[in-house]
This record gives C-alpha cells, structure tokens and sequence, in this order.
C-alpha cells in the first residue's frame, strides 16, 4: 500500500485549507480531502500552492456522479 493523502474535516467552516493546515503539510504532491459544514473539496499540497503557498485545487470527479466535480455537496 502506498500513502497518497489524508482527510480531515472542519465541522463548522468551510473546506478549505487553513493556516494551520498549510503549516502541518509537506510539500509532497499528497491529496488532502477536506469535509466542511456542508460540502468538500480536494487539495495537493505542493511547494508554492495558490492557497497559503501550499495548497493547490484538484478536478475531482465521483464515479457515477459527474456534475460533482471539485467540490461536492454533502446531503
């Protein structure tokens, strides 16, 4: 098994990347799933990403839905 990301939520925000998160992630191409108070959102963490200079957005589409794409909607 290789390691290609991690998740995590913030519950009562939003899903994108904080300081703090930005802070804790390497720069190693990984994906980090961030669940939010109603909806998601796919991240690479690279070394001078567009959000806090580590994050950037990825195309995420789920199979069998292709009107989600990288950000999804929680029911």
């Amino acid at each position: 098994p290789r390691l290609i990301g991690h998740y995590h939520s913030h519950p009562d925000g939003t899903p994108n990347p904080s300081a703090t998160d930005a802070a804790a992630a390497e720069p190693d191409g990984r994906l980090w799933l961030i669940v939010g108070a109603r909806d998601w959102r796919l991240w690479r963490s690279v070394a001078k990403g567009a959000v806090h200079g580590r994050f950037d957005a990825v195309e995420c589409n789920i199979a069998g839905s292709p009107q989600l794409a990288s950000r999804g909607r929680l029911s």
